[in-house]
């Protein structure tokens, strides 16, 4: 074959590649895509009771992600934890007490009208997550909740297993979120990240990669 087909055909296919490649979007959930109306006070409490009553020692000032994580020692402990805001999630789910931010839906659909995926990796529970997703019809294709691996964020778990699910590279995945533990899992599992302010998601925020 003549030097000049060769690459010429060489170029076609990497044209080809850069456009059809398959991006990964991760999204936390609450006050990143949606607003769930939790006494999270109320969480804290009952965890903290439940700590007590197992003799498992924690520091009642710290926020209830380290709270929860510091106790969830074992299948068992963590099981239970997951029940307690799994309780308080779906009172707030089965009265309708969430809120879709406007920008939510048109955000990800945009992503996944360019041939990507997005998913969702929250410290909800994945019952909670997926309640709202089908009602609020946010089009996702996989969700991870504190109950869907043994450590929840900051630690990586949820971005590996999605990463895994999708077959995406590090360099492909994306990981969106609210807050410092947002931040903590998304460098944990090696991937950019970005910070938002409640309610601002917006495509624009993904120019720099897409």
């Amino acid at each position: 074959m003549a030097d000049w087909l060769c690459a010429w055909l060489q170029t076609r296919i990497v044209g080809f590649d850069s456009l059809s490649r398959l991006m990964l979007f991760i999204f936390d959930f609450d006050s990143t895509l949606a607003e769930l109306n939790v006494d999270w006070s109320r969480v804290k409490k009952e965890v903290l009771e439940y700590a007590d009553a197992i003799g498992a020692k924690t520091d009642p000032s710290l926020h209830l992600v380290n709270i929860s994580n510091d106790i969830s020692a074992d299948e068992e402990t963590k099981k239970e934890v997951d029940r307690i805001f799994r309780k308080h999630e779906s009172r707030a789910t089965k009265a309708g007490d969430f809120l879709v931010y406007p920008s939510t839906v048109p955000t990800l659909n945009a992503l996944r009208e360019k041939g990507h995926k997005t998913a969702i990796a929250s410290n909800n529970t994945e019952e909670t997550i997926r309640e709202v997703v089908e009602r609020g019809r946010l089009p996702v294709d996989a969700v991870r909740g504190r109950n869907s691996v043994f450590r929840p964020k900051p630690f990586p778990d949820m971005l590996d297993s999605l990463m895994e699910e999708f077959h995406t590279p590090k360099k492909e995945t994306f990981m969106t979120g609210d807050n410092f533990w947002d931040e903590g899992s998304g460098k944990a599992a090696g991937v950019k990240t970005f910070i938002i302010k409640p309610g601002t998601l917006n495509i624009s925020l993904f120019t720099s990669v897409l």
